[in-house]
């Protein structure tokens, strides 16, 4: 485990090449890798991930200005979505594997008929992964749903031909979700999900970032007491006396 910025490489899917994620090498030197390119910059094409694309916490160029090309104002990072089959198997692998424990989640027990989910932030910094999987299609009332964009046929297709578990969004808080959905469409990126209320002053967009994956667009008050997104429990994951340990990942 590296012992400097604590920084995350993440595939697209974990069946993929070790080619698509950082080079070992590159990461203990410490060097900051290279920015995923948003579809918000990358003019009328959204541009194809590479060998040489990873993620990190940065936004923009760093030091907390804007470009003169982004077409919105970004704050963060906010979460990454795996779409999988099993839920409870998928994250307790992760959360034991990464020392990230459980943080939250929305399932039957909180009323959701669509999908189960499970989110997990590390504890010493605002790494969240979310992670997915959908309850029987002919028995969930979409109204329950937490992510009002879940699809249980599309999750089914996409973990069939991913091998179970991949990447599905990456979500960014910004500061105008409908602003930034229509600047993306105006570059160039196809739609996936209209600006949505959520409720409680959240709002979400989606539009096609890479592939399958999508990028997912967060805006939320600044004294919310919602901890994660609205539908979702917070939940009281213990990281001693034999629990999650905390390996101090701090961001991706």
């Amino acid at each position: 485990m590296m012992n400097q910025a604590h920084l995350l490489a993440v595939a697209s899917s974990p069946f993929h090449g070790a080619h698509h994620l950082l080079n070992s090498n590159r990461l203990q030197s410490g060097r900051r890798p290279p920015l995923l390119p948003l579809a918000v910059r990358c003019g009328p094409v959204v541009q194809k991930l590479t060998t040489k694309t990873t993620l990190t916490a940065a936004i923009g160029n760093g030091n907390g200005k804007e470009k003169a090309t982004d077409r919105f104002h970004v704050f963060d990072y906010h979460h990454i979505e795996f779409w999988c089959a099993d839920v409870a198997s998928a994250a307790s692998r992760f959360s034991f594997g990464l020392g990230v424990p459980l943080a939250a989640q929305s399932d039957l027990s909180t009323g959701n008929t669509v999908h189960a989910s499970r989110l997990l932030r590390s504890c010493s910094g605002s790494l969240a992964f979310l992670f997915t999987a959908p309850y029987a299609p002919q028995v969930g009332d979409a109204a329950t749903a937490s992510v009002l964009s879940f699809s249980a046929d599309v999750v089914l297709h996409f973990t069939g031909t991913h091998g179970g578990l991949a990447v599905r969004a990456i979500a960014v808080r910004i500061s105008d979700a409908a602003e930034a959905f229509a600047a993306s469409v105006d570059a160039g990126a196809r739609p996936a999900f209209a600006p949505a209320d959520l409720g409680h002053g959240f709002r979400f967009a989606e539009v096609e970032l890479s592939g399958d994956t999508i990028l997912r667009f967060l805006i939320y008050p600044d004294d919310t007491d919602i901890s994660f997104l609205p539908g979702f429990q917070d939940m009281v994951s213990s990281t001693s006396g034999g629990g999650v340990p905390d390996f101090g990942l701090k961001r991706i």
